[in-house]
């Protein structure tokens, strides 16, 4: 039945979902999230998409940038290493991604958030 499938495919994105917030530190390209539901590339994206209102790659990013700004909140670590902790290519990678979707670099967002 369609509610069968429903809730499969919506237990399916949970799963990806999951995986996403535990390894946001590791390479989560399409071809693994894809893996992990179980279906094809193509399929996936667009299941995704209609899952959770924005394609994967977004909802990483998404992701790794609140992951980042919680880590900078805590003060400690130095911002080379949020970036690698949260899976970004690089300290610039995260700045130039922070400041486009937060409207400051990281340090900015650290000194302001009061860490």
């Amino acid at each position: 039945s369609t509610d069968n499938i429903a809730s499969m495919n919506r237990a399916r994105m949970l799963h990806v979902r999951d995986l996403i917030e535990s390894a946001l530190g590791e390479d989560l390209a399409l071809a693994r999230l894809a893996g992990e539901a179980g279906i094809a590339v193509h399929a996936f994206a667009a299941a995704f998409t209609r899952a959770f209102g924005v394609p994967p790659y977004r909802y990483v990013i998404q992701r790794r940038v609140e992951r980042a700004k919680s880590l900078l909140r805590q003060g400690d670590l130095p911002i080379a290493r949020i970036a690698y902790e949260t899976g970004f290519a690089s300290q610039s990678h995260l700045a130039t991604t922070f400041k486009r979707t937060v409207g400051q670099t990281p340090g900015a967002y650290r000194r302001s958030s009061g860490a």
